[in-house]
């Protein structure tokens, strides 16, 4: 659960930043922006879910026992 948390806070923090960024005037359009931005956000979610679950299943990480 935590990794679809993490990965969709990311998603929409990357689509937020997309939306912000300033645009040529033909593309100036709202719908257009939030086009444009789901290629921005779309990867950054997978990628973070990527990492997510090779970094949980990372057989280097292991806890020490004393």
């Amino acid at each position: 659960m935590k990794t679809i948390k993490l990965s969709i806070s990311v998603y929409f923090i990357t689509l937020c930043i997309a939306l912000l960024l300033p645009t040529s005037s033909e593309y100036a359009t709202f719908a257009w922006k939030l086009i444009i931005s789901q290629i921005y956000a779309i990867p950054a979610l997978l990628l973070t879910m990527l990492l997510c679950i090779i970094f949980r299943s990372s057989p280097f990480i292991e806890e020490r026992q004393e």
